[in-house]
């Protein structure tokens, strides 16, 4: 009896022991980027340091808006101080050369963090730096790293059918999410000690592009197709440290998915060198409401009125970016001739607005539509399109198309049945062939709202494209004439 009372004595003193020592993970949020509901690097974090809160043994500091600083003569600078006793850096921000951890002697103050075998992980753009600046540092913390026009950074779903058993992965089924997944990192040579953790296989569509940004396509991307692709991945240091990298998280709401937020939960609890229960990190579901809470303010200035960007006079402004179709102006009216398809486009680019516009179908055979957000090249506009469908029979105007790549993917998804007689369900009726009919497209973020006459037809998220040019399409057909009126836009 007095053993056993002692030895639960000594247990007792092992856990006071071990609260005494709590591993320290610092979490570094971003500052504001990108468009609302994409590198929400704050509110992320805060998603996750909530629910590693009160994890045994871990104590997390998260830092918002950047690298740590303090006020010194009323002038902010770098508080390394934070970092003084972390165990772990977690890092989810922009990267590329203005990488916030490759300014001033940041980069420095991380050496020494994983010198003394420090953890040190990065999650989506902050994979990426220099080749010249950080490259060599990347691999060796963490294997590897994102290099401009070497990696690619498609929007696309993987599908991740099998994990490898590895700490990080407990618990975690196979899932797939859309995301910004980057893939073709530049990794240490031979991937030495690098543990594949998220591998999937690009479909060749996606490796064709267009790719975020530079678009691409890459010669050297398109040759590996049927090549599977690494999109997270972990390496323990010889110095007795961990690191990852994950190339996700660029759609906040992806933190709903409950595998894909117990992976990076786990790797967090991981990376400092804590156990990871055999079921992994389990965490509250995200709800709706609370994922939309401590959203970054990325509020443009009040919307201004609905302006005509046509004044009907002229077509300044506009382009037709072919050489060959006519556009004129005819009576206040945008006229479109042809005998092969083009688009007259607009000269601005537009990312969140109101677009109010009026089109008239010739009779016969005819088809139209409206771009936006879309990409312009020689003889080329792909993009965004909302349909104006002359075929009475089929009935899609109002629908989203995407030209030139993923075609009818939303709304409606042709060829699926149900897809088609919802959408004919909901726009039955909108559209007045042989009549002028207003279309209004309404984006804000990754919504994405169509309206042919007052009825909403599309009402989707999609969040392939943030910004572009709005078009008028002459579909081709010899002869007809393409009418469109009362151009409108207002920019929120």
């Amino acid at each position: 009896m007095k053993l056993r009372l002692l030895l639960l004595a000594l247990a007792a003193l092992g856990h006071t022991a071990l609260n005494a020592a709590d591993r320290t993970l610092v979490m570094i949020a971003g500052p504001l980027s990108h468009p609302p509901l994409m590198h929400e690097f704050r509110a992320g974090s805060m998603l996750l340091q909530k629910r590693l809160q009160g994890y045994p043994g871990l104590k997390t500091v998260l830092i918002t808006n950047g690298w740590p600083t303090k006020e010194v003569d009323g002038q902010k600078v770098d508080d390394h101080s934070v970092l003084a006793n972390a165990d772990a850096v977690f890092i989810y921000s922009d990267g590329g050369a203005r990488h916030l951890a490759l300014q001033g002697d940041r980069l420095e103050v991380l050496r020494k963090i994983v010198a003394r075998g420090g953890g040190i992980g990065f999650a989506h753009y902050a994979v990426e730096v220099p080749a010249d600046k950080g490259g060599a540092e990347w691999k060796e913390w963490v294997g590897g790293y994102y290099e401009s026009a070497f990696s690619c950074n498609p929007i696309w779903e993987a599908d991740y059918k099998t994990l490898p058993e590895h700490a990080i992965t407990r618990g975690v089924k196979p899932f797939k999410t859309k995301d910004e997944w980057y893939f073709n990192m530049r990794f240490r040579d031979g991937k030495v000690g690098v543990k594949d953790i998220l591998v999937a296989e690009p479909s060749d569509a996606v490796r064709d592009g267009p790719y975020v940004h530079p678009k691409g396509p890459y010669a050297h991307i398109q040759a590996a197709k049927g090549r599977p692709e690494t999109m997270m991945w972990a390496v323990e240091r010889a110095d007795g440290g961990r690191g990852f990298g994950f190339t996700g998280g660029h759609f906040h709401l992806n933190w709903q998915n409950d595998d894909q937020r117990k992976l990076v939960l786990n790797a967090l609890v991981w990376l400092a060198k804590l156990d990871v229960p055999a079921n992994g990190v389990v965490s509250a579901p995200v709800s709706d409401e609370e994922a939309y809470q401590n959203l970054d303010d990325k509020k443009k200035p009040a919307a201004t009125a609905a302006l005509p960007f046509f004044d009907g006079k002229t077509l300044a402004g506009w382009k037709n970016p072919y050489s060959w179709g006519k556009a004129e102006v005819v009576n206040g009216e945008v006229h479109l001739t042809g005998d092969k398809k083009f688009f007259l486009v607009t000269e601005k680019t537009y990312g969140d607005f109101v677009f109010e516009g009026e089109v008239l179908l010739p009779a016969g055979k005819a088809n139209s539509g409206f771009m936006f957000r879309a990409h312009v090249e020689p003889n080329k506009v792909f993009g965004y399109q909302a349909e104006v469908d002359g075929d009475e029979s089929r009935g899609w105007s109002g629908g989203l198309y995407d030209e030139g790549r993923r075609m009818w993917f939303a709304s409606p998804i042709k060829g699926d049945a149900k897809s088609e007689a919802a959408f004919r369900e909901r726009s039955k009726g909108a559209f007045k062939r042989d009549q002028w009919n207003t279309f209004r497209i309404t984006c804000r973020g990754p919504k994405i709202k169509i309206e042919v006459n007052g009825v909403t037809v599309t009402d989707i998220e999609d969040s392939m494209d943030a910004r572009g040019v709005i078009g008028l399409q002459h579909h081709g057909e010899k002869g007809q004439t393409y009418r469109f009126r009362n151009l409108r836009i207002q920019e929120l």
